[in-house]
């Protein structure tokens, strides 16, 4: 949406989060702890223990909303405490743009945009490679 944050969300409580759960009967979860989508401008204070506290009580994979910006030690803590999925939508957006500005700059006379889609394509995978590896998901469907 354009829009990011320096405030994480409230944190959920862990009675609120199994209580939607299991009233909801939903298969994943993305529950408040800390992230804010957007970049940060300082250093969030995430919440990782609440993850390994609502997949004790219940269960089920988490979503991590707000990735753009954690550490990879966060990313793998949290990936470890039960959040399978972490969200970087902001990182893309980047990456893409970037990468259109630039071809654009060193290619001004250029028109054609399937020159221009495959030049971001390629920054684009090789963020996605990194992530994959970060995420531990090489080799995994």
């Amino acid at each position: 949406d354009g829009v990011g944050s320096d405030y994480g969300s409230p944190i959920v409580s862990l009675e609120k989060a199994v209580e939607f759960i299991r009233e909801t009967g939903i298969d994943s979860f993305a529950p408040a702890i800390g992230t804010a989508h957007g970049m940060y401008k300082g250093t969030p204070h995430i919440h990782i223990d609440r993850v390994a506290e609502i997949v004790a009580a219940e269960p089920i994979p988490l979503v991590v909303h707000g990735g753009t910006g954690l550490a990879d030690a966060v990313f793998k803590e949290l990936i470890a405490r039960g959040a399978p999925k972490i969200n970087i939508s902001t990182q893309l957006k980047i990456v893409y743009a970037d990468s259109y500005r630039e071809y654009l700059n060193a290619h001004p006379a250029e028109y054609d945009p399937l020159k221009l889609l495959e030049a971001v394509r390629e920054d684009v995978i090789r963020m996605a490679v990194q992530f994959i590896g970060v995420f531990g998901s090489e080799g995994k469907a």
